[in-house]
């Protein structure tokens, strides 16, 4: 390397011809590839790394290809937010031919008007590079490479998003919603208008790079038509990974986007499991997260902002640093400090932060999405139709009653207890009697009942010396409210950001009451959920042993009477996460859903009901 670096300084150095090679795509056809030796390699990653901070500086936030701190994650994530703010028109473009057509002249122009006078130097070595010759693998002439970037280079995706940073800046100065993945691309719009000018806008834009589009691959759509896009398919408000393994321009393959964050606690495990290519489209077990979650549980930690980055850290020693654009909420579940910074990204960005104390009150920051004005009105009118409250309530309560029933003869198949099956009963009878229920008050109190009925049954499912005398909330007083408190919390907190990403107004429910710092509406549709998720989580973490008397902390003068340990806390939290990950048919649908997407999907019908573009609201009701 000392020989290569006199060169360099003598102005001697001439790289070697480029190895061509030719590599099949996955959709047919091939990829060539030009690859420097190694020698030039070398000296093309140490001008990468010097120019590196300067460029990426100055890209647009709609690139997300070969950043730090970015991927295909966060490029699916933006287009999810795009959609979610009520932008459903698409333009789905693909330039042509790329990485071949880049003009040397004209990124030659972009770099020199990047960089600052004394990278000169680094300016003639690009120019050498981009000016090599071209040996095919299978022998013959070499050639002059005239246009394009080698794609074996590791300079190759910094001058790639050079090149387009001009395209990206003037769509984003046009007001259009860009995402850009190296020459894939969507441009998220709020009509049909607006997405026919995003185009023209698109084309006009990359006249000057001397670029076409792909015409074949370029088109008009929607949300509700679908779209594929980084190896992801969207479709109304489903994002799952496509049938086909999707690759990046370079011919590497694309890594799908992360499943939910787990429990981060107290070492703040920054590892995600991917879900994997070449999974059917219908099976939501592979399907990316549909909320990453940050969970932090630690008391005395602080949460920052650096670099566009999460950083979790206690007593001066960092215990996490993650990409923001991998997190759709936050959640605080012991004292933490927050800073300022990171609090505005967090609205920036719409990542929902949540903070709520071992069964204390829930409180939640957010910015909103975009509100439709119909569901807004529909809401509070709702709020003035008792016919309407009731049926809701009603339905709620249904759901509820019928999975807490599921849920007891599951657990009880093999215990044979006789006060299992005489609670199942007798919870069947509440059930039955709700249809003749004329007002919130009466339903209210069977559903007491039926609680009853059901947490008595729960005791009974218990393992010895675990105590449990009857539920309560605030504080929780045993070791089992303390572990549903958690869950409900957990559970309560994702469907509180589904409502929002529906444009509804969770503090306006039916069956709980709308008041001050409530959350009604994610209340009135947590009770579908809570015994076939948390209590069955509660359930099984306990009668397999995995938590125990011993993962709790007792005082009884203290605030919370009954605290878990840290560690058992993320056991707990990890198997509630698996739990929501779970897949399973949706009964109403007919679709292979995680419960995840089951509870947007319930959310979703709960606003079509609202709307009255459906009759009647269906809960989920499992066998």
């Amino acid at each position: 390397m000392h020989a290569l670096r006199v060169e360099v300084l003598a102005r001697d150095y001439q790289p070697a011809p480029l190895l061509g090679v030719s590599l099949p795509k996955p959709g047919g056809g091939a990829r060539g590839l030009a690859i420097p030796t190694v020698r030039d390699r070398v000296l093309q990653t140490a001008v990468a790394q010097t120019i590196a901070p300067l460029l990426e500086a100055r890209f647009a936030d709609c690139s997300y290809a070969y950043r730090p701190g970015r991927g295909v994650a966060d490029a699916v994530g933006q287009v999810v937010r795009h959609r979610d703010a009520g932008l459903h028109h698409v333009v789905d473009a693909d330039i042509e031919q790329f990485f071949d057509n880049i003009d040397h002249a004209l990124l030659l122009e972009h770099l020199q008007a990047a960089l600052p006078p004394s990278a000169a130097g680094i300016i003639i070595l690009v120019g050498l590079w981009l000016a090599a010759d071209l040996h095919p693998a299978g022998g013959g002439a070499a050639r002059l490479v005239e246009r394009g970037v080698p794609q074996g280079s590791p300079l190759s995706p910094l001058l790639s998003n050079l090149y387009l940073d001009p395209l990206d800046r003037r769509m984003m100065a046009a007001g259009h919603a860009l995402v850009r993945y190296a020459d894939d691309l969507v441009v998220a719009c709020p009509d049909a208008t607006a997405a026919r000018q995003a185009l023209r806008d698109l084309r006009e834009s990359l006249a000057p790079l001397r670029l076409k589009l792909n015409e074949r691959k370029t088109r008009l759509t929607t949300f509700d038509d679908g779209f594929r896009f980084l190896g992801h398919r969207f479709v109304q408000r489903i994002v799952e990974v496509s049938p086909s393994r999707a690759t990046d321009p370079n011919g590497k393959a694309k890594a799908a986007a992360p499943r939910s964050f787990k429990s981060i606690d107290p070492a703040l495990d920054t590892q995600s499991a991917a879900g994997q290519g070449g999974t059917p489209v219908d099976e939501a077990a592979s399907a990316p997260a549909l909320l990453q979650t940050l969970y932090v549980s630690q008391h005395g930690v602080w949460l920052t902002k650096e670099h566009d980055r999460v950083v979790v850290s206690h007593q001066h020693q960092v215990l996490a640093s993650l990409p923001l654009g991998r997190v759709d909420q936050i959640a605080l579940l012991g004292n933490a400090m927050v800073s300022t910074a990171l609090l505005r990204a967090c609205a920036g960005r719409r990542i929902a932060v949540a903070f709520s104390a071992p069964g204390g009150p829930w409180a939640g920051l957010a910015a909103d999405p975009i509100s439709d004005q119909r569901i807004v009105v529909a809401q509070w009118h709702a709020q003035q139709q008792p016919d309407l409250q009731l049926m809701f309530a009603r339905q709620f309560l249904e759901g509820k009653l019928h999975n807490a029933r599921t849920v007891l003869r599951r657990f009880s198949r093999r215990d044979g207890t006789p006060s299992i099956q005489d609670a199942v009963l007798l919870i069947d009878d509440c059930q039955h009697r709700l249809a003749a229920c004329d007002n919130l008050n009466s339903l209210r109190g069977l559903e007491g009942t039926a609680a009853r009925h059901y947490f008595e049954a729960m005791r009974a499912l218990l393992p010895e010396g675990i105590e449990f005398g009857s539920r309560s909330r605030r504080p929780p007083r045993d070791p089992v409210n303390v572990m549903l408190s958690l869950g409900y919390t957990v559970v309560l907190h994702n469907l509180h950001t589904l409502l929002r990403l529906q444009g509804l107004n969770p503090h306006l429910g039916h069956l709980h009451r709308s008041a001050a710092g409530s959350f009604a509406l994610a209340s009135d549709l947590i009770e579908e959920f809570r015994a076939v998720v948390v209590d069955a989580v509660v359930l099984t973490q306990l009668r397999q042993g995995a938590i125990g008397p011993a993962d709790f902390e007792r005082d009884a003068d203290a605030e919370y009477p009954c605290e878990m340990r840290q560690t058992a806390r993320r056991r707990f939290i990890e198997a509630l996460e698996n739990k929501l990950d779970s897949v399973f048919t949706h009964p109403r649908l007919q679709r292979t859903l995680d419960f995840r997407r089951t509870m947007q999907a319930q959310a979703e019908h709960y606003r079509r009901v609202l709307l009255r573009e459906e009759a009647v609201y269906q809960p989920l009701k499992l066998r």
